[in-house]
C-alpha cells in the first residue's frame, strides 16, 4: 500500500529551466539535433547556453542542409515506390 509523502520529507521539484540546463550540453544538443528532430530542434539549439553564436549560426545551416537532405532521400524513395506500385498495378 503508498502511503502519502509528508510534504516536509518530499524533495522540492526543480524548476523546469535548471532541469534544462543539466542536458545543456554540446553533445546532448548533437545528439537531439541530427537523431531526434532535425529542424525542429533548431529552437532548443538558439536557447542552449553549449555553444556560441557562430557556432550556433553553422548548426542552424548544418542541421537544415541535413533535414532536406533527409526530406530528399525520403522523396526519392516514394517516387521509387510509387513507380513499382504503378507498374503492378496497370
Amino acid at each position: 500500500m503508498n502511503t502519502p509523502v509528508a510534504p516536509e520529507t518530499a524533495r522540492p521539484r526543480r524548476p523546469l529551466a535548471q532541469q534544462f540546463r543539466e542536458w545543456d550540453t554540446w553533445w546532448s544538443m548533437l545528439l537531439m539535433l541530427f537523431c531526434v528532430t532535425a529542424i525542429c530542434g533548431v529552437p532548443f539549439l538558439w536557447a542552449s547556453r553549449a555553444y556560441k553564436l557562430p557556432g550556433k549560426v553553422g548548426l542552424t545551416i548544418l542541421v537544415t542542409l541535413y533535414t532536406l537532405l533527409l526530406f530528399w532521400i525520403f522523396w526519392v524513395v516514394m517516387v521509387w515506390c510509387y513507380q513499382r506500385i504503378s507498374d503492378a498495378i496497370g
